[in-house]
C-alpha cells in the first residue's frame, strides 16, 4: 500500500504531539513498509482511515502500534553485541565494588544495591539481556559478597503494547536462538510450544513501568546505570538536550550512561567520561561535578 508524503507528515505529526518522537523525512519508505503490515493485521484499507483513526478517533491503542511499528529496532536479544560485553567486562565489576563499598558502610540496608535502568525497553529483550549477565556475573562472584538480589532493574517504554509483552516475557524462537547461545537458551527460557518464556530468574529481577521521554520523569529517582539505546535519534534537539539533562542529574556519581552509536554527549562532556572498550559508546559521569536540572 502506498503512503503518499502528505500523509506521512500527517502520521508524523500526529506521534510528534502525542510522544515527542520526531520521524525524519528521509524515512517515509522504512515507514511504508512497516506500517503496511500492520494495516493488514488491523483490517485498515488504506492510509487515510489509518489518519482518521489516530487523529480524529484518537484511538490510542493503534497510535500505540504504530509508534512502536516505526520506532521498534531490537527483535532478538544482545543485537549490539560490544555494548554488551562492555557492560559484562567493565560496568559490572565496577558496580561489584560499589555493592561491596556500600555494605560496608550500611550494615542494616536491605533491597537492591544497585538501580538499573532500561529507558527504552521496547519488547524485552535489553532489560532480561541484562539480568542474563548479571546472574552470570554473580555466579562468578561466589563468595564475593555479591548478589543477585543487590540488582534491580527497571524497565520502561512508551509502548504499553511493547511493555505487554516484555512483562509476558513471551518469545518467537526466531527472538531466542538468533542472540542467546544453546546454555543460555536452556538456563533462563522454558519452551511452551512453539514459544520460550523467561524464566524466573531474569523476570524477577525486572520491574516495568511505562514512561514518556518526552515528559520529565526524574521522579523515578536515582540510578547507577542507565541504558538508552534506539531512542534519542527520535527525538528533536531539544528534546534530546532535557532527556540527557535528566539522565546526567539522575545518576549516581561513577554512574554509567549507555547509549547507542548513534548518539553523543554533545554539550554534556565535562560531565563524562568515555570507557574506551569494544568501540561501545559507554560513560561514567565524573565524580563530584554537580549537577541540577535546568
Amino acid at each position: 500500500m502506498k503512503l503518499t508524503q502528505r500523509e506521512f507528515e500527517e502520521i508524523r505529526n500526529h506521534i510528534y504531539r502525542v510522544s515527542g518522537i520526531y520521524i525524519q523525512n528521509g524515512l517515509l519508505e522504512q515507514a511504508e513498509r512497516r506500517l503496511n503490515p500492520l494495516l493488514a493485521t488491523a483490517e485498515i484499507h488504506n492510509y487515510k482511515n489509518l489518519i482518521s483513526r489516530l487523529v480524529y478517533k484518537n484511538d490510542v491503542h493503534l497510535c500505540d502500534r504504530v509508534i512502536l511499528a516505526i520506532t521498534s529496532e531490537e527483535n532478538h536479544f544482545f543485537a549490539d553485541m560490544p555494548t554488551f560485553d562492555t557492560f559484562k567486562e567493565v560496568v559490572l565489576p565496577k558496580l561489584a565494588e560499589t555493592i561491596q563499598s556500600r555494605k560496608r558502610k550500611n550494615h542494616v540496608r536491605r533491597g537492591a544495591k544497585i538501580n538499573i535502568w532500561s529507558a527504552s525497553a521496547s519488547k524485552g529483550h535489553e532489560p532480561y539481556g541484562i539480568a542474563m549477565l548479571i546472574n552470570e556475573f554473580v555466579e562468578s562472584q561466589e563468595g564475593e559478597g555479591v548478589e543477585r538480589d543487590d540488582f534491580n532493574i527497571l524497565a520502561s517504554d512508551l509502548s504499553s503494547t511493547a511493555l505487554a509483552k516484555a512483562v509476558a516475557g513471551e518469545y518467537d524462537s526466531d527472538e531466542v536462538n538468533l542472540g542467546i547461545d544453546k546454555d543460555r537458551k536452556e538456563k533462563f527460557f522454558r519452551s511452551f510450544g512453539d514459544k520460550w518464556l523467561a524464566k524466573s530468574a531474569i523476570q524477577d529481577m525486572v520491574d516495568f513501568r511505562k514512561v514518556n521521554l518526552s515528559e520529565p520523569f526524574t521522579r523515578l529517582g536515582g540510578f547507577d546505570v542507565i541504558f538508552c539505546r534506539n531512542v534519542l535519534e527520535h527525538f528533536n534537539d531539544n528534546t534530546k538536550r532535557s532527556v540527557l539533562n535528566q539522565f546526567t542529574y539522575m545518576l549516581t556519581n561513577s554512574g554509567f550512561l549507555i547509549l547507542d552509536r548513534r548518539n553523543s554527549l554533545n554539550g554534556f562532556l565535562d560531565y563524562y567520561e568515555h570507557v574506551e572498550h569494544n568501540g561501545s559508546m559507554v560513560f561514567r559521569r565524573r565524580e563530584n561535578m554537580e549537577f541540577s536540572t535546568v
